[in-house]
């Protein structure tokens, strides 16, 4: 993490979010993709591009985010963009 510039972190940040894509993938059905990162709030957004019922959660973003805080920048968080015709939450159930 030696002083590199927001761009390479977010280039750096991109790959890693394929990667953990894969494997949530793989383990859960469900995908998702680097969408942007917000520089004043420190995030980096990813969007689910999965469809269905069943949506991707915080949960099995813990693995990027404790990457994105050792690999990239400790300060940053990631945040999460469900972009789906599905009923993943009880609001939308009623």
């Amino acid at each position: 993490m030696a002083d590199l510039s927001t761009r390479e972190k977010i280039r750096i940040a991109e790959g890693l979010c394929e990667q953990e894509s894969a494997k949530v993938l793989k383990k859960h059905g469900r995908t998702f993709e680097f969408c942007h990162y917000d520089s004043e709030v420190h995030t980096l957004f990813v969007k689910e591009i999965s469809d269905g019922d069943f949506i991707v959660t915080h949960e099995m973003l813990s693995t990027l985010s404790k990457k994105i805080k050792t690999m990239v920048d400790p300060k940053w968080y990631v945040g999460l963009i469900n972009i789906c015709g599905g009923t993943g939450s009880e609001a939308t159930k009623k």
